[in-house]
């Protein structure tokens, strides 16, 4: 019996930084044979600490409402 191919899929496993391929042939015996590939690749480049994107650690979101509007009573 000649091996042939049922069908596969493709899923982004480990936060997307890995593709996992999966293939169903039939075996010689007449049973599902399944076939699986996992492909790990590097993520995106990390910004560098002087880059205008980073985030500066010694201020919070919370520096940015005005004392006024965090003290007054309701």
């Amino acid at each position: 019996m000649e091996m042939m191919l049922i069908g596969g899929a493709v899923s982004y496993v480990a936060g997307k930084q890995a593709v996992r391929t999966v293939y169903w042939r039939t075996a010689n015996n007449g049973r599902l044979l399944k076939t699986a590939k996992t492909c790990m690749f590097q993520g995106p480049p990390k910004p560098a600490p002087s880059s205008t994107s980073a985030t500066t650690p010694d201020r919070s979101r919370m520096d940015l409402i005005p004392r006024v509007i965090l003290n007054s009573q309701n």
